[in-house]
Formats: C-alpha cells, sequence, structure tokens
C-alpha cells in the first residue's frame, strides 16, 4: 500500500531503478512553507546522463507546487556547473550569487584558535 505523503513539510525523496536507490534529494520547507529548499541532490555515478536526476526533481517539484502552489522552490548549485545547467533547463532561474568560503575537513583547533568565515552575497 502506497504511503499518503501529501501533509509532510519536509521530505526526502528516492529515484528507483528495480530495488536499488539511484538518485535522491531532500526538500525542506520554512515554517510558515513560503520557500522549500532543495537539499543534497545526488545521482549514482553509473546512473548519471540518463535523466535521473531531472525526472525526480521534476516529480518533487510538482508535487511540492500541487500541495503548497504558493511556495518558492530554491535550489543552490556551482555558478557554471552541469547541474546549474540543468535546473536551469527545467525552468530554474538564477536571482543571485553568492561567494562562500569551504574549509577542508576534518578541522583540529587548540583552544585558543579561532576562525573567522564571511560570507558575501552579490546580486548577479
Amino acid at each position: 500500500m502506497a504511503e499518503d505523503l501529501s501533509n509532510l513539510i519536509d521530505a526526502w525523496w528516492g529515484a528507483f531503478l528495480g530495488d536499488t536507490l539511484v538518485g535522491d534529494m531532500g526538500l525542506c520547507f520554512d515554517d510558515q512553507v513560503e520557500t522549500g529548499r532543495f537539499q543534497s541532490i545526488e545521482t549514482h555515478p553509473d546512473h548519471r546522463r540518463m535523466g535521473v536526476c531531472s525526472e525526480l526533481l521534476h516529480s518533487v517539484a510538482s508535487h511540492a507546487l500541487d500541495s503548497y502552489p504558493n511556495a518558492k522552490l530554491v535550489i543552490c548549485s556551482e555558478y557554471d556547473s552541469n547541474a546549474q545547467r540543468m535546473y536551469l533547463k527545467l525552468g530554474f532561474s538564477q536571482h543571485q550569487l553568492q561567494n562562500g568560503v569551504c574549509l577542508p575537513r576534518p578541522l583540529k583547533f587548540d583552544s585558543n584558535q579561532s576562525v573567522d568565515v564571511t560570507t558575501v552575497n552579490a546580486p548577479r
């Protein structure tokens, strides 16, 4: 029996080939259900460039907008990446360019050290 997922605000979705998970993503909404942000969109390397992510993203976005028609859906991606090009093809548009800093893991600091990270947001 299929589970009714229509009332979920935050959910994780998967694309399966038989019993094998080949793609997955999360969609999380703010408390007012005004903005939904896609999380960790992944396709297994053996199944890339086969439309798995495009189909999953389209299905999840359609379900979200059917459930919450006034919500804005947001995706963050690296600039000029394959992922960004796919999102643009699916109808998303670029609204903001964010610059950030990625620190290598694991970080080890003694109690006297601190890290100052600044993120700059610049409109495109």
